[in-house]
């Protein structure tokens, strides 16, 4: 039995029935609570953080779906521009002539009055003079003089199929 006041293994004294004094349990419990504390926000952080990185990855795998979803439907839009083009120039190369000009060697007089230089009566006499095998051979159709040719030529409408 100890008397009340007296000091017991160090300079803390101890009432009766109790531990030291400070209640060191109270302190673990406290620290063991501080801790269990700092793990679950620590581990929610990390569940955010994983969270946000899994929504960033998301979007960038979107980000790259939609990129590669316009450069196809681009790549298929070029395609089928040269697809036309290349039907157009067979279309070109095999008449001579593209698809707004103006044949001189099919053309109804109407037609041939849109050409610079060729009026009704020019319209007349090249219709008179077919077939031409070039625009060069305007010069031929009274009327129509070389420098009058040539810039029938550089308007680029007439055509010779």
């Amino acid at each position: 039995i100890v008397p009340i006041g007296d000091c017991v293994g160090g300079t803390e004294e101890v009432a009766d029935g109790g531990d030291e004094a400070g209640g060191t349990d109270e302190e673990q419990a406290a620290a063991d609570a501080a801790a269990k504390e700092a793990a679950e926000k620590a581990a929610a952080e990390a569940a955010e953080k994983d969270a946000a990185e899994h929504q960033a990855a998301e979007k960038a795998a979107d980000e790259k779906k939609a990129a590669e979803k316009e450069a196809a439907e681009k790549e298929a839009s070029e395609k089928e521009a040269d697809e036309k083009k290349d039907e157009d120039e067979k279309a070109e190369d095999a008449s001579g002539c593209g698809k707004d000009q103006i044949d001189i060697n099919s053309a109804d007089k109407k037609q041939l009055s849109k050409i610079d230089h060729v009026g009704g009566d020019e319209a007349t006499r090249i219709t008179k003079q077919r077939p031409f095998k070039s625009l060069e051979q305007l010069t031929e159709v009274k009327g129509l003089d070389e420098g009058d040719v040539k810039d029938i030529i550089s308007e680029g409408l007439a055509c010779v199929a």
